[in-house]
């Protein structure tokens, strides 16, 4: 499976639904919805994407905290999650 990693901008079509995927999985579970102030919050964040074909299976938040980064959350698409793909995305991270 050929899966491409990419950096997405705040507000654009991809971090829509890379929103929605991390809501889905993330928050619905648990009653929760983002708010506008997380989501607003979240233009000063690196946002990265795994997709298959033109589909978002995965997705990771970056944070910049002084001369690091810190992830503050890594989704894989369920049906996915036994995949490599959340290792190669952790890969694309690091570099």
């Amino acid at each position: 499976m050929k899966i491409e990693f990419k950096e997405i901008k705040h507000g654009n079509e991809d971090w829509k639904r890379a929103v929605s995927l991390r809501e889905n999985i993330l928050r619905k579970p648990l009653g929760q919805l983002f708010t506008e102030e997380e989501l607003e919050e979240e233009k000063n964040h690196i946002q990265l994407v795994g997709l298959k074909s033109d589909q978002i299976i995965a997705t990771a938040v970056l944070v910049a905290e002084e001369k690091h980064l810190k992830m503050q959350s890594v989704v894989v698409l369920d049906s996915l999650s036994n995949l490599k793909s959340d290792l190669s995305l952790w890969n694309s991270v690091r570099i």
